[in-house]
């Protein structure tokens, strides 16, 4: 972990240079390893791509000279190499403008200043956040749900969520046995059950603990959580307690695939995460969807009570690609420029 935190200090340095600059260094070094990769692609470049399977060529008409002295221009620009090289560089300044504008490992804005680059985004996502509001739909928000005490923490920051501006979404793992306990446990506010009286929100209250106090099915506890609101799915975990590290690699694969389907699905607006490593696919799987598809969200992190000098595993992977990241004390705010002290929040 002190090397992980050690690297993403060093790495700091780089996030203040321009976008352009970024890109052309990006560029260049990624050019230089491909040549030094394929040494003979500038000699031959079709060398470097498999052969389609040739096809005989015609006999040429008297008088009109060889048949390959009118199509070589145009057979230069058709190859197989070149629309390879061609999509490939387009693939390389896609990935490099969305870096640029995700991959940040200094706080967008606020106290410690504030740049043109952070201006244009926070531009940006605030005219989306006015067109959202124009359509009068709450955002989409999609939160993780590790287990024991990671869910109670996310469960008590989010039982202030207003379903009016937000259509909450939680993400279980599929050997995770607690967790849907305590989502039909929690207290939640009145104006969580989707403009129903208090007096039949407090029938229900009644009705979740007797139904988690009897160790109901799980389809009774989904239509509880439908009457409040909010709905739930689950997924497999990434990593088990005590797996070997080489199954686990098969296995978060796995769980990649199956949250790019899910996350496809859902459009989320918001992704909200608090460290468990079930939470990693999640984000991934949308940071995924936002590359190819260009639709931006928020990915918000925030580092568990627990974390007092050190950030988790999760929290240094994700620290570049969140929009924020909050933490609980002021050591990791110190240590860490992106990091915002928010206080306990429990």
């Amino acid at each position: 972990m002190r090397v992980s935190s050690l690297v993403l200090r060093r790495l700091s340095l780089f996030s203040s240079l321009p976008p352009l600059f970024s890109l052309l260094v990006f560029l260049l070094l990624v050019s230089l390893v491909f040549l030094v990769s394929f040494p003979s692609f500038l000699s031959s470049p079709a060398s470097v791509v498999p052969r389609l399977p040739s096809v005989p060529a015609r006999p040429p008409r008297p008088g009109t000279g060889t048949a390959g002295d009118g199509d070589a221009s145009v057979s230069s620009f058709t190859s197989p190499s070149a629309c390879f090289l061609a999509a490939f560089l387009l693939f390389l300044c896609r990935l490099a403008i969305w870096a640029s504008r995700r991959v940040s490992l200094r706080p967008r804005g606020g106290k410690r200043g504030r740049g043109w680059r952070e201006e244009r985004i926070s531009r940006r996502d605030t005219e989306e956040n006015t067109q959202k509001k124009k359509t009068n739909a709450p955002l989409t928000t999609v939160v993780v749900l590790g287990s024991g005490g990671h869910t109670g923490e996310m469960l008590r920051l989010v039982q202030s969520f207003n379903p009016r501006f937000f259509r909450l979404h939680f993400l279980l793992a599929d050997s995770d046995a607690t967790s849907l306990r305590q989502l039909a446990c929690a207290s939640w506010p009145p104006f969580q059950d989707a403009q129903r009286p208090d007096e039949k929100f407090e029938r229900d209250d009644t009705a979740a603990e007797d139904a988690v106090h009897g160790d109901p099915a799980e389809h009774d506890l989904r239509r509880l959580m439908r009457r409040r609101g909010f709905r739930f799915s689950r997924i497999p975990r990434s990593r088990e307690v005590g797996q070997a590290w080489v199954s686990s690699f098969f296995s978060s694969v796995q769980a990649l695939l199956f949250c790019l389907r899910l996350v496809w699905r859902l459009n989320p607006d918001l992704v909200l995460v608090n460290g468990p490593g079930t939470c990693v696919p999640v984000a991934v799987a949308a940071l995924l969807r936002e590359l190819f598809v260009g639709r931006r969200f928020s990915l918000v992190y925030v580092e568990s009570v627990c974390r007092v000098e050190s950030l988790s595993l999760s929290g240094c992977l994700l620290y570049p690609f969140a929009d924020r990241f909050l933490v609980q004390w002021p050591r990791l705010a110190e240590k860490f420029a992106k990091c915002e002290y928010v206080g306990s929040m429990f």
